[in-house]
């Protein structure tokens, strides 16, 4: 696939993801805060998000950096920046704003932001060093890019990779495709960052109840796996994954990530 055919069906999927996007527990809104809070960005910053989503770093981000300075989400499903373009209004942020937009070539000029956050995609791009070189680009000579990447939810929860495997012969065509295996911090540094710094995290979630979790499963980017299977295996997928999920106790996820730190030379 083109990697611009790529770049619309995904957007296609997370925009009928966007209603309930991070709305069952609230996953990316804690890696997103915790990915703003170790790049620390100093009052009247100007800062980047790049596939922003509906919002989990932009909005710390904006609090974050104050009225003097100014956050600027792009994403490339036009309903996630219409749910968090109507989120910044709701809260009255003045110095924040959502674009639509595509990592790979982004319309900023050359050095344009202080900081360049981007969580949890890098690994659904086409061309993942492409993007993070184009995330150099926009960042001025000796700023900031924060990345992040999840690296799994541990033993209890391997079962939903074995079904993966399962069922995926019976899909029709699978937006996402299978995430990339990145070496996040080895990415940035063939795109030209310095002095990388790494920090492993695991976070605890609890679903609900266990219906949360196909909620949760519809509500982000695991949508296109699942709408790409014909009814009948969708519903023994669902079944067999409920079934699962009694036997391992999965109303708590325990999800490893990876943030990764690093600066533009200069």
């Amino acid at each position: 696939m083109e990697p611009d055919e790529l770049s619309a069906r995904l957007a296609d999927v997370f925009g009928r993801a966007a209603p309930t996007y991070d709305t069952v527990i609230p996953f990316f809104e804690v890696f997103g805060r915790r990915l703003v809070e170790l790049a620390a960005p100093p009052p009247g910053s100007r800062v980047l998000d790049v596939a922003c989503g509906r919002g989990a770093s932009l909005l710390p981000a904006a609090e974050a950096v104050g009225p003097g300075g100014e956050v600027v989400g792009v994403d490339l499903s036009p309903e996630m920046v219409r749910c968090l373009t109507d989120e910044i209004q709701r809260r009255s942020l003045p110095n924040a704003c959502a674009l639509v937009g595509d990592a790979h070539n982004l319309d900023f000029d050359d050095g344009s932001f202080d900081l360049v956050v981007c969580g949890f995609t890098l690994m659904l791009f086409p061309d993942p060093t492409d993007a993070v070189r184009e995330l150099l680009r926009v960042v001025r000579p000796g700023g900031l890019c924060a990345l992040s990447q999840p690296r799994g939810a541990g033993q209890p929860w391997s079962f939903w990779a074995d079904l993966v495997v399962q069922y995926k012969p019976l899909a029709s065509d699978t937006i996402p495709p299978q995430p990339l295996p990145i070496d996040l911090d080895e990415t940035a540094r063939a795109a030209g960052f310095v002095g990388i710094r790494v920090v492993d995290e695991t976070h605890h979630f609890r679903f609900p109840e266990p219906e949360s979790w196909w909620e949760w499963a519809w509500s982000q980017g695991m949508r296109g796996f699942l709408e790409s299977l014909p009814e009948g295996a969708r519903d023994d997928l669902r079944a067999e994954a409920m079934a699962r999920l009694a036997e391992v106790d999965g109303l708590d996820l325990d999800q490893r990530v990876r943030f990764v730190l690093a600066r533009r030379p200069g």
